[in-house]
């Protein structure tokens, strides 16, 4: 796969350097693979670096070498992204300019594809140092049947895919992330997952940040993909299993109770409310660890449920079609750390993949909320899809 994406970006970079040189006269002397070597630098340092990180940085500690090479991955997405939209407007020019019937040369216009790529430039590189820190926190009212009365006006605050590695062990933004759950006072607090990019390690430091999140009526979280640790090598089983062991007592020891495949009942007067979780499940070839049969084993599927499952993919092949009445809470997406929305409308490369990708959705009385997460992985950015934390609001309906 590693030799795939190299032969990729080696292609772009030669189109790069093929398109300007022919958009400026001054470089059209310069020999083409000399202009190859310069415009592919960037490439070259990226790869040189990873090798570096896995050969001296990896043994101490090993977490560290998984996110530095993001950041790594990052600095030259910012400088390849631009590049392909070079190409692309170039390309789109030269096409104008080769069927119109006036005389009009592409020499005239050859800053705009620089314009074009400039912009894209400024708008990536403050996606990684602005974007990915400006937390929203998304309200709902949502009514729904079953719900047993006492619990009319709950406050339920989700927030998904922290993937704290990517912080650099740095608290700011996770005490932003505290203080905003806290100030909204909610009844209850869920984490949908990926509370790591791989490794236990990564929360060392940061859990007593996250512990002072405070609900009345408890805390609870699921595991995401990534808390197997199935993207790494393991000397063996045995430390794969002692890495998810970690990751889930620092769960708790932030308060939260990790539900692996069960449920528990929150209690207010004399009436009590069912949260499930359900280990990680999602498509082929995300692994398939949770078992939703087991999870919701002894209870009746005329009750209201709160469901909590990582991959919004597990709630339209599962979920909806065993509970008649439940508010499911996923994340997973990340909505590709990219994208727009203005009003309802709204679109990211993750509606390519994903039919439920973020946002709320409904289906007769099965309602599912899909995060775009807090946290970031691969590129260290967020454009258009800023980090989120939701309060959903549940109003007891009789309708």
């Amino acid at each position: 796969m590693m030799f795939i994406l190299l032969g990729l970006f080696l292609v772009i970079e030669f189109l790069f350097a093929w398109t300007l040189k022919h958009t400026f006269a001054s470089l059209q002397k310069t020999k083409f693979y000399k202009l190859c070597l310069l415009t592919s630098i960037p490439l070259w340092l990226s790869v040189l670096s990873m090798v570096c990180i896995q050969i001296f940085i990896a043994p101490i500690p090993h977490y560290l070498s998984y996110s530095y090479m993001f950041y790594v991955f990052t600095f030259y997405f910012i400088l390849f992204i631009p590049k392909v939209f070079f190409i692309i407007v170039w390309l789109i020019l030269k096409c104008i300019f080769l069927f119109q019937k006036h005389s009009l040369s592409l020499s005239r216009w050859r800053w705009t594809p620089v314009l074009v790529s400039l912009i894209m430039l400024v708008l990536f590189v403050w996606s990684v140092f602005w974007g990915r820190y400006m937390l929203t926190v998304n309200q709902y009212d949502i009514p729904v049947k079953k719900l047993p009365a006492v619990f009319s006006k709950i406050k339920i605050i989700q927030f998904s895919d922290l993937h704290i590695g990517s912080y650099g062990g740095n608290p700011v933004f996770l005490q932003k992330l505290v203080d905003s759950c806290n100030a909204l006072k909610p009844d209850i607090i869920v984490f949908t997952g990926d509370i790591v990019n791989q490794y236990a390690d990564e929360i060392d430091h940061l859990d007593t940040v996250l512990n002072r999140m405070h609900a009345s009526l408890g805390k609870f979280a699921v595991l995401g993909n990534h808390d197997f640790g199935d993207y790494s090598v393991w000397k063996s089983p045995k430390d794969k299993q002692q890495n998810l062991s970690d990751i889930i007592s620092q769960l708790n020891n932030m308060g939260f109770k990790v539900l692996r495949n069960e449920h528990v009942y929150v209690h207010k007067g004399n009436d009590s409310l069912v949260v499930v979780g359900v280990d990680n499940w999602g498509l082929k070839p995300f692994k398939q660890y949770g078992d939703l049969h087991k999870s919701i084993q002894g209870i009746d599927s005329n009750c209201f449920a709160v469901i909590l499952s990582h991959d919004p993919s597990h709630w339209e092949e599962q979920i909806k079609k065993k509970l008649h009445y439940s508010l499911t809470f996923s994340g997973h997406t990340h909505a590709f750390q990219m994208g727009f929305h203005a009003g309802k409308c709204k679109w990211s490369p993750a509606a390519l993949r994903y039919k439920h990708w973020w946002g709320l959705y409904a289906e007769k009385n099965n309602f599912l909320y899909v995060s775009r997460g807090v946290g970031t992985i691969g590129f260290l950015g967020r454009l258009g899809m800023t980090p989120e934390m939701v309060c959903v609001t549940l109003n007891a309906s009789n309708e």
